[in-house]
């Protein structure tokens, strides 16, 4: 429904038991839809008995899809949900470099010559090239990485946010540790 809708015709499209059902036919595949009750909710927030109501504060854990056509799909037709990858976040400030940070996300261009690499010192470029090889990150596209250990304190600098490092035949590009996330704008 629209912002703009009425609270009635909001709450025509409410969840009873906020995708508690969905939740069980799916075998846990998609999650809860219910959300705590706040200010921009509370015309349409409704208290459900339901035994298949789910909660907005239960920890699910984190599950890994694959964002095909077939699962956005899925997005759309069990739970009316556009879904949507974020991009062009911007990172300013220290905290968010790859040597500093405690995940860093890569974009990999396999078989790719960088077309601006990033000068760095060995000890750097040798840090983050084993933390790409030691990484379990499934994703060949896109890479998270924990904590790089032995980058130079020379090459931790605001002006190496976002840097390019050629490693082997690959480009790897740091990008902000949200990029591609998926989120729903519905």
């Amino acid at each position: 429904p629209s912002m703009n809708a009425s609270p009635g015709e909001k709450a025509s499209f409410t969840l009873i038991d906020g995708g508690g059902e969905a939740f069980i036919q799916t075998g846990e595949k998609l999650k809860c839809a219910n959300v705590a009750r706040s200010f921009e909710n509370e015309d349409t927030c409704i208290y459900s008995t339901s035994r298949t109501a789910c909660s907005p504060t239960r920890d699910l854990g984190e599950v890994i899809l694959e964002m095909n056509e077939t699962t956005v799909t899925a997005f759309y037709e069990h739970g009316d949900k556009y879904a949507y990858a974020i991009k062009g976040l911007v990172m300013e400030n220290l905290d968010q470099h790859a040597c500093v940070d405690t995940k860093s996300r890569w974009e990999v261009q396999p078989n790719t010559i960088c077309s601006t690499p990033t000068q760095v010192a060995t000890n750097t470029s040798v840090a983050l090239a084993n933390a790409f090889a030691s990484s379990t990150d499934p994703n060949a596209l896109l890479k998270d990485i924990n904590t790089v250990a032995g980058c130079d304190p020379a090459d931790v600098t605001v002006d190496k946010l976002g840097m390019e490092i050629q490693v082997g035949e690959d480009c790897y590009t740091h990008v902000h540790r949200d990029h591609k996330n998926v989120y729903d704008f519905s």
